[in-house]
């Protein structure tokens, strides 16, 4: 006969090999064509050049410039390259080990806090390991995956020291490790410290509270020092180039609570019926318990990290990446409050209960966001098609179009050509050229300029700066004025481009139309990939 402990090592081993097995369906395929998100070769074009000795540079021999967030993603990926191992193969491997730590480390918070309820932290690992923004996030390349398990450690360390197992250096030596990850943990180790000051010491100025401030410090500052003296400045490119400042607060404030509700929403889908059914359960709840330090600090973090994505107004991207750190964190939350409120109020049996809830969940999640486009992405067709020449059309795939553009380049075009792009990730990686980027994440100047308030109020972070007159003053030897292929030749700026600042600034410039030809490549699909060429070159 199976005792609890035998069956709980059961369910969270299915559990594991469930994701495990979806997961590496997602990973092969993203593997096999080369699919991961257009912004991961950015990190994959800095690490090469780091590995040649080029410097934390874009375009090798210009000056440094830190168009990345994550130093610790980075650096991984350095000496992957240094090993000779293959990056592209392992950039999303790494975001795949991290997301099965993630599970892991789910149902060890559950056992920290809810330790007899072993189907319940099955059902948790289950809602996160199926959330849509977790699923889509694992295998992207990027670095969300590496710093939400890094948060989720830290975290499980904190409460571990709140519950004295765990050393107030190992909290401090983790917190800073998460920081290098991004720079997100920075404000999250504040918040750890300010709840410590108010749950275990009472005063600010206590010895413990500095010891663990000062430690942080020793850590974290001599890299935060080396960074800002080495690029100049004290945040990652990224951030300027994707906020304004307070002249553009409004519209930083308003993009990210659009951003947090279509993240939530997405995320809480699959939850609808069961939040129903506990609202409808509330009139007979008695609110007289004593709420833990532990639901105190995750819902903290929650809504600190939420905070954060208002007013830095999140990003372009579906699925809410930003928030994938906390799924682990809200999931939990849902189900320290959500069962106990159940289990006293609806006499039901622990094990029907759950039982029910999980196959609630797994309709209602199946209805609202179709799970199987995420986890068997090879059902969509996204080879490069034959174009149709009678006529105009687009080919707009992110992902295998931006890597045809590059692959292009690479093999029509001299080696020390200079071309202006948006955007640069899959381009730059597989041209290997010079790549002038119009929008600026991987540029100082752009990122520094003022935000215009005419683009601000579309809000797309990252793609709302950029300088016309700045992009013709470098000289590029072709620019690139739509991010479409298209069935025959286009000399015209279509919708998309007409969102840049920079490239309607380009556009409109008589140096620009005295100085530039058109010139269409055409590739060896058939596509056409329309650039314009500097006279003379």
């Amino acid at each position: 006969m199976i005792n609890s402990r035998h069956l709980k090592h059961f369910i969270l081993a299915l559990v594991l090999i469930t994701f495990f097995v979806i997961y590496l369906t997602q990973l092969l395929y993203v593997i096999d064509n080369r699919f991961v998100m257009d912004d991961a070769f950015i990190y994959l074009r800095y690490a090469r050049n780091i590995s040649q000795g080029y410097g934390f540079v874009w375009n090798p021999g210009e000056l440094p410039v830190e168009g990345f967030t994550s130093i610790l993603y980075l650096m991984i990926l350095v000496v992957i390259e240094k090993l000779n191992l293959p990056t592209l193969f392992l950039a999303p491997t790494i975001g795949m080990v991290c997301s099965l730590l993630i599970l892991i480390m789910s149902w060890k918070l559950g056992e920290m806090l809810i330790p007899k309820h072993y189907l319940e932290k099955s059902l948790s690992v289950i809602l996160i390991g199926l959330s849509p923004t977790f699923m889509f996030w694992t295998d992207s390349g990027m670095d969300i995956a590496l710093y939400s398990a890094l948060v989720l450690l830290s975290v499980i360390i904190y409460i571990n020291y709140l519950q004295h197992k765990s050393p107030a250096w190992l909290v401090v030596f983790m917190f800073a490790i998460t920081s290098f990850g991004r720079p997100e943990g920075l404000y999250l180790f504040g918040a750890t410290l300010l709840f410590d000051i108010l749950v275990n010491h009472k005063k600010i100025l206590s010895r413990h509270i500095l010891a663990m401030f000062i430690a942080f410090c020793v850590i974290y500052i001599p890299v935060f020092a080396w960074k800002w003296l080495y690029f100049g400045y004290p945040f990652p490119n990224t951030y300027y180039a994707k906020t304004g400042g307070l002249s553009t607060i409004k519209y930083q404030f308003e993009g990210g609570a659009i951003y947090l509700g279509r993240g939530l929403f997405s995320l809480v889908a699959s939850l609808g019926v069961p939040i129903i059914l506990l609202l409808s359960r509330l009139r007979k709840i008695s609110w007289n318990r004593t709420i833990s330090k532990e639901i105190a600090y995750l819902f903290g973090l929650v809504v600190i990290s939420w905070g954060g994505i208002l007013v830095n107004g999140g990003d372009h991207f579906v699925y809410s990446r930003f928030l994938m750190p906390t799924i682990p964190l809200a999931t939990i939350l849902i189900i320290m409050v959500g069962v106990p409120f159940y289990l006293e109020n609806i006499k039901i049996d622990n094990k029907i209960f759950s039982i029910l809830i999980a196959a609630i969940i797994f309709m209602t999640s199946f209805l609202f966001w179709k799970p199987w486009t995420l986890i068997f992405p090879a059902w969509k067709n996204t080879s490069l098609p034959k174009p149709n020449a009678s006529y105009l059309e687009y080919f707009n795939d992110w992902d295998s179009g931006f890597i045809n553009m590059g692959k292009t380049l690479s093999s029509t075009l001299p080696k020390d050509s200079t071309i202006a792009v948006v955007p640069v990730g899959a381009i730059g990686y597989y041209s290997n050229m010079t790549v002038i980027d119009m929008v600026g994440i991987v540029d100082s100047v752009e990122a520094h300029e003022p935000l215009n308030p005419y683009y601000a109020s579309t809000w797309r972070p990252g793609h709302d700066k950029g300088d016309g007159a700045y992009i013709l003053n470098r000289q590029p030897d072709y620019i690139q004025l739509i991010d479409s292929l298209t069935s025959l030749p286009f000399p015209e700026l279509d919708d998309s481009a007409k969102q840049y600042k920079s490239i309607i600034e380009v556009w409109n410039s008589p140096e620009f139309q005295s100085n530039y030809e058109f010139y269409p490549i055409r590739t060896k699909e058939g596509w056409y990939y329309n650039l314009y060429r500097r006279i003379g070159k």
